[in-house]
C-alpha cells in the first residue's frame, strides 16, 4: 500500500479525527513513517510522544497525552500541552494540536 492509498483509507472512514498511532522500537524508522504520512495527507498533524515523556518519567506520560490531546481532540476542540525539555528536565512552552482530519501519534 502506498503512503496516498493508506491516506485514502484513513479518509475514507466517518469520523471527524482519525487517530493513527505509530510504533516500533527505537530507530525503527516512526519518525519517518510519520512525516511521509503527513506528506500524503495535506494538513495532518503529528505529536511526539517524546514531546511527553521524560528520563525521569518515561512511561508515565499517557495520562497527559489522554487528558490533554486525544480526549479533547475527540471531543471537537484542539489539545494543548507543555512539551517536556529532556535536557533541562522540565516542562517547556505549550505547543496547541489543531484539529485535523488525520492525527499521527508517534512513538507510542
Amino acid at each position: 500500500m502506498t503512503f496516498d492509498e493508506l491516506t485514502a483509507a484513513l479518509l475514507s472512514r466517518p469520523a471527524p479525527v482519525r487517530l493513527v498511532a505509530v510504533d516500533g522500537p527505537g530507530g525503527a524508522g516512526k519518525g519517518t513513517f510519520a512525516a511521509r504520512l503527513a506528506r500524503s495527507a495535506a494538513g495532518a498533524v503529528i505529536v511526539h510522544t517524546d514531546d511527553f515523556a521524560s528520563w525521569d518519567d518515561p512511561l508515565g506520560w499517557w495520562p497527559r497525552l489522554l487528558e490533554q490531546v486525544i480526549d479533547p481532540l475527540v471531543a471537537g476542540r484542539e489539545g494543548r500541552f507543555q512539551r517536556s525539555d529532556w535536557s533541562e528536565g522540565r516542562l517547556a512552552e505549550w505547543v496547541t494540536v489543531e484539529r485535523a482530519p488525520i492525527v499521527i501519534i508517534e512513538g507510542v
